[in-house]
């Protein structure tokens, strides 16, 4: 259906002939009159409204594109020269070959389908059959103009289709997976501080308390090591506990050698406290009603289970 309807829109478009449509008599006859090349493009742009030639109306600028779009009308009417056409002639090439131009732009039409296109138009204006052909080419006048395009127009038309359409231009960004931008810059080797040695135990014994906790949280969110079905949710729940057992053993271990009053988690600090002690009884804290909270959870969905067994027994 989409294939009909293009091929009746294209239809009523070559209803009309191009005789005397973008070129009238007057401006024809202006264009053949004119002497030098220069005189010739500057009407030429005139015909056809470019921005060619810097002027208080376009703000003494040119637009490039414009450019190019008179170099292939002035293209088409040197061929024209050549071959001694008429005005006639001169005028219905010219506005065939505008016509075929933006219609293979606005359309993206590959050049073969715009060759049969043109070659159509040009047998509707070689035959006198009023209303429905004209005679303005003969049959020789016709295979000059197909030659002639095919070795310009048609064989340059990827230069013209890259020139004249809209350019887009993707820009990829790579960000890093981990945000380091508050990152604190490296200090140089002779401005660094000897630390003392209980200050260097105190940070062992954290850093290595945080990555078994990091190691434990990362077997928790494993896909691959998930826990067992509800049938085993028990065992799970004994083992949790036991790991809670074990965790709050290390933090009395750590209360003794660091001596923090740990009642003052959740409250105002000042400037005294140790603060990596403060951060990993916070996070020590956050873990334990996170595992309780989770065993809460696997015994509450135990229960929902028997219950609906027991509803279907």
């Amino acid at each position: 259906m989409a294939q009909k309807r293009k091929d009746s829109s294209l239809a009523q478009q070559l209803e009309q002939f191009f005789l005397y449509t973008k070129l009238n008599e007057n401006d024809t006859k202006t264009l053949r009159k004119a002497q030098t090349n220069k005189e010739e493009r500057r009407v030429l742009s005139n015909i056809f409204n470019l921005q060619t030639i810097p002027s208080p109306f376009n703000q003494n600028r040119v637009n490039k594109i414009d450019v190019l779009l008179l170099d292939f009308h002035y293209i088409n009417y040197e061929f024209c020269k050549e071959n001694y056409f008429s005005n006639e002639k001169v005028s219905t090439l010219l506005a065939i070959m505008d016509f075929i131009f933006h219609y293979m732009l606005d359309k993206q039409i590959i050049p073969e389908t715009g060759y049969k296109i043109l070659k159509q138009i040009l047998d509707k204006h070689s035959l006198q059959r009023p209303p429905f052909s004209i005679l303005i080419f003969e049959q020789q006048d016709i295979q000059k103009i197909l030659q002639f395009t095919i070795k310009t127009f048609f064989r340059h038309f990827s230069l013209y289709e890259s020139a004249f359409k809209p350019r887009m231009e993707l820009v990829l960004k790579f960000e890093p997976f981990i945000n380091d931008q508050y990152n604190a810059e490296q200090r140089k080797l002779e401005d660094m501080v000897l630390v003392d040695n209980d200050d260097a135990e105190k940070l062992k014994v954290y850093l290595n308390i945080f990555s078994q906790q990091l190691d434990g949280m990362a077997a928790d969110s494993d896909p691959l090591h998930s826990g067992p079905l509800v049938s085993d949710r028990q065992h799970v729940g004994s083992t949790r506990q036991s790991q809670l057992a074990n965790e709050e053993d290390l933090n009395e271990q750590l209360d003794q050698e660091v001596q923090i009053n740990w009642k003052k988690v959740g409250k105002p600090y000042t400037g005294n406290d140790d603060i990596m002690s403060v951060l990993e009884r916070e996070m020590s804290r956050l873990k334990t009603a996170m595992e309780m909270k989770i065993v809460a959870q696997d015994v509450e969905l135990e229960e929902k289970v028997n219950i609906a067994k027991g509803k279907k027994k």
